[in-house]
């Protein structure tokens, strides 16, 4: 109960998971917000770069692989 309490106190945003509380300050909540979708995004640009298309043949043979090892897809 006193565990509640100390929650009860705090000014900063409580994010509750699976029965968990989490307290971030608003200052790191903001830092996520804006960072999260522009290192999305700069992800997204690092793989779309001609030179980097044989990452994605190598994820295509090992995909093709493992489905037809596991589940004889005949892909």
């Amino acid at each position: 109960m006193i565990k509640m309490l100390k929650f009860k106190d705090f000014k900063k945003p409580v994010i509750e998971y699976e029965g968990r509380r989490y307290i971030f300050s608003i200052k790191s909540l903001i830092l996520l917000a804006i960072a999260a979708p522009i290192s999305a995004y700069l992800i997204y640009l690092f793989f779309d770069l001609p030179i980097n298309y044989w990452l994605h043949e190598i994820v295509v043979k090992q995909t093709v692989y493992f489905l037809n090892l596991f589940f004889n897809m005949g892909a």
